[in-house]
């Protein structure tokens, strides 16, 4: 195994990280992108109240080449706080494809891409992803 040079390790996890100016500057290019941003943003905020832990990788059409994508996808681990009942679900985000795992602790990128490709709809379509396909987004 080569040797990693300090600092080289955490260069490319930088890379492989995106944080919500950073999408927003780069995809969030046109209103339709913007559409998909503004639902993203709302969707991340949601997970942020309900959950005492969460973590978030983005994926799919939204960081290609498409113009208009319909929706972005998102990888969830997150562990559930109880539930409140003073507050109500907000509206559901139809631009953005939520794939969640629920437990008492965070599991890591490799975990979340594993329970996404064993799903039985993934595999019954041939649906595989790849590390290199999904950014882990920073949640503020």
């Amino acid at each position: 195994m080569p040797h990693i040079a300090d600092g080289e390790d955490s260069r490319a996890k930088r890379m492989s990280d995106i944080t919500f100016e950073q999408i927003e500057k780069q995809y969030a290019t046109n209103p339709a992108r913007q559409a998909v941003f503004k639902e993203l943003r709302e969707e991340i905020d949601y997970w942020k109240l309900t959950t005492s832990a969460l973590k978030a990788w983005v994926f799919g059409q939204y960081f290609g080449i498409a113009d208009e994508p319909e929706r972005v996808q998102v990888l969830i681990t997150a562990v559930l706080k109880p539930p409140d009942p003073a507050l109500p679900r907000p509206v559901r985000h139809d631009k953005v494809q939520v794939f969640r795992r629920m437990g008492p602790a965070l599991v890591t990128k490799d975990e979340m891409i594993r329970t996404f490709n064993l799903h039985p709809q993934n595999q019954e379509e041939g649906v595989t992803l790849r590390p290199d396909q999904v950014k882990e987004l920073t949640i503020p």
